[in-house]
C-alpha cells in the first residue's frame, strides 16, 4: 500500500518538488534574510587603541567576540568623525600608558569612553568620562 502511494508520488514530479524542495529552499532564504538583519541589528562601537600594548590588544580581542555589538577599529579622528555622523554610538579609547595603568592598579582612569547622547548636536551632549 505504502510503495503504491509512493509509486504514483513519482509519477508526478511537480507534486514531489513542491512537497520535498519548496519547504526546503523558503527554510534556506530565510535563514540568510535573518542572519542578514542580525547582523545588521549589532551596536556598532569604535575602539580606539593608542596604546597599542599587549594588554590592550587582548581587551579589544575579546571584545570583539561579542556578538551583540559591532566593534570597529579606528583611529581617534575617525571615530570622532563616525560619532558626530551617528554612524557609531559610542568610543571606547585606550589611551597611552593603559597597561602600564592598570599593572599599577590605576584602573579610574585607564578607559575613556565618549557618547553622543540621541541625535543631539555633539558639541552640546557630547559627554567624555573615565570609567569608575
Amino acid at each position: 500500500m505504502i510503495s503504491e502511494k509512493i509509486k504514483q508520488l513519482l509519477k508526478r514530479p511537480m507534486l514531489v518538488i513542491m512537497i520535498f524542495f519548496l519547504p526546503l529552499i523558503g527554510t534556506i532564504i530565510s535563514s540568510s534574510f535573518l542572519a542578514k538583519v542580525q547582523s545588521d541589528s549589532k551596536i556598532p562601537v569604535a575602539l580606539v587603541d593608542q596604546d597599542h600594548s599587549n594588554m590592550s590588544k587582548q581587551v579589544m580581542d575579546r571584545l570583539q567576540k561579542t556578538t551583540e555589538i559591532q566593534f570597529l577599529s579606528l583611529n581617534e579622528e575617525k571615530a570622532r568623525k563616525e560619532l558626530a555622523k551617528n554612524k557609531i554610538d559610542s568610543i571606547f579609547m585606550f589611551p597611552n600608558g593603559f597597561q602600564q595603568e592598570v599593572e599599577e592598579g590605576i584602573i579610574k582612569e585607564s578607559l575613556i569612553c565618549s557618547r553622543c547622547l540621541l541625535q543631539l548636536p555633539q558639541k552640546r551632549f557630547e559627554k567624555s568620562w573615565r570609567v569608575k
